[in-house]
């Protein structure tokens, strides 16, 4: 981990408060972001968040809104299900 990254965690993991925690979140933007296919699931790194590609996409939703990162991240998102053939079961039930 560098260090750029390892001051990010910390500001996140020291945060007093689940608001001041989303506020460093939002601080990875622009962040180098990698996304990967493990056995079960694709995980996500970037900034300071580690995790599942579902639990990605709601942070980012929940962190970002509407904002202009949030559509990015949400790009990034669609392009990784396409690259690893994931089908989005929430619009083909919306067509449905």
């Amino acid at each position: 981990m560098t260090k750029f990254k390892k001051i990010g965690v910390n500001r996140q993991y020291n945060s007093a408060s689940r608001e001041e925690a989303n506020k460093q979140f939002s601080r990875s933007c622009e962040a180098c972001c990698t996304m990967f296919r493990c056995a079960d699931d694709i995980m996500v790194r970037c900034g300071c968040f580690s995790g599942a590609l579902t639990d990605f996409e709601k942070k980012v939703k929940e962190t970002h809104g509407d904002s202009k990162y949030a559509k990015e991240y949400l790009a990034c998102i669609e392009a990784a299900k396409i690259h690893f053939g994931i089908k989005d079961n929430s619009k083909s039930q919306a067509k449905s």
